[in-house]
């Protein structure tokens, strides 16, 4: 199973919990070691890992797909998620929006409805 780690500071820790759980709709699994973990399709896992201090830096690179994107995107906003002004920002590529959890690790949201460009020869 693929995981992929996210620092997360200590004091963003509940916050950023509860945006993956209620905001992004991830089942969280038990831990007793301090990190939050949530599986993804039974194939894939992110793990909150608690960081002392700041987060200096990012280099977070992870992708969802999801139906319904601007759907999506309302809810965040309605449940205090995301900011409407974050939620308004022109999107990052076609199809694609870039958004911060709690912490201010990058996630980008992928439509999962937009049709896949066909290769001509």
């Amino acid at each position: 199973m693929e995981t992929v780690r996210i620092l997360v500071p200590e004091e963003k820790m509940e916050a950023a919990a509860w945006f993956y759980t209620d905001g992004l709709g991830l089942e969280e699994e038990k831990r007793t070691d301090g990190t939050r973990a949530f599986g993804i399709a039974g194939q894939q896992r992110v793990e909150l890992v608690p960081l002392r201090g700041p987060l200096h830096t990012t280099r977070t690179k992870i992708r969802f797909h999801v139906h319904g994107i601007a759907e999506c995107l309302r809810y965040l906003v309605s449940n205090g998620h995301l900011s409407r002004i974050a939620a308004s920002e022109p999107w990052s590529r076609p199809g694609e929006m870039d958004i911060t959890d709690p912490a201010g690790n990058v996630i980008t949201l992928l439509d999962a409805d937009r049709p896949v460009p066909s290769r001509t020869a």
